[in-house]
């Protein structure tokens, strides 16, 4: 996949639900541009790209998890596509993206830094139940 995306200039994601998108972040670590819904926690972790990098769709009203109301489809398609075009025309401007605005994100979310965070979440677990 990273010899892909390293030839790739642009990964979509129009999912309606995700629990963890590492996708993103190794498409991004490879130097793509990014279109994706906006789930939940994304604008938390990639909210500091600046725009011509990283556009996040509003995602449709869903029916269910992964279901959305029929009448709201022509508008979510409609906000994809205008994103995409925005990345296609921010690749046609400068096509190579500047690693140090993605490097600070990028570090958080290493398996060293993330298993790091989750050993911490549960020293501080044990020490409130005394063992």
């Amino acid at each position: 996949m990273a010899a892909i995306f390293r030839r790739s200039h642009l990964l979509i994601l129009p999912s309606f639900y995700e629990g963890l998108a590492l996708v993103l972040l190794e498409a991004l670590a490879c130097g793509c541009r990014l279109v994706s819904t906006n789930f939940p926690g994304l604008e938390e972790v990639l909210g500091e790209l600046p725009g011509s990098y990283c556009r996040l769709v509003e995602l449709p009203r869903l029916k269910s998890l992964d279901t959305p109301f029929l009448e709201d489809e022509a508008s979510f398609e409609g906000r994809l596509a205008a994103a995409i075009q925005d990345q296609i025309e921010a690749v046609q401007k400068e096509p190579k993206m500047d690693a140090a605005l993605m490097t600070p994100i990028l570090k958080e979310y290493t398996w060293t830094r993330v298993f790091e965070r989750v050993e911490q979440v549960y020293f501080r677990a044990l020490n409130r139940t005394g063992l």
